[in-house]
């Protein structure tokens, strides 16, 4: 069980649908499917009973899918304490006014305002 599976099953849950799913993750839909099989046969778990009309969470699901929230919460908090919530990357902006520009790190340079940041 890895955290990009437990992730595929908030999304789906979240949007209803594998196809949405899919594309809200920004990966095919037989490679989401896919996952969640592996996912439920690893846990010998139903976590999405398929329909003709969709998918539907079972009641194993449901369970999983509260729990699969919580660990993924754990895991932000744990990368927000150690790596910051910029995820350990620097951050830069590009600041266009009138014929100038300014570049900067956002840390040292916080915006009030970032509409225009790139």
């Amino acid at each position: 069980m890895t955290l990009q599976q437990l992730k595929y099953v908030v999304t789906v849950a979240e949007t209803g649908t594998i196809t949405n799913a899919a594309k809200k993750l920004y990966i095919s839909q037989p490679s989401l499917t896919n996952a969640i099989h592996e996912l439920e046969k690893e846990m010998n778990i139903v976590i999405f009973q398929r329909t003709n009309k969709g998918i539907v969470l079972s009641r194993e699901g449901e369970d999983f899918l509260g729990y699969a929230r919580q660990v993924l919460e754990q895991a932000a908090i744990l990368e927000d304490k150690y790596k910051g919530q910029d995820g350990g990357r620097t951050q830069f902006f590009l600041l266009f006014r009138g014929d100038f520009f300014t570049f900067g790190e956002k840390e040292k340079y916080p915006c009030e305002r970032q509409g225009n940041a790139v």
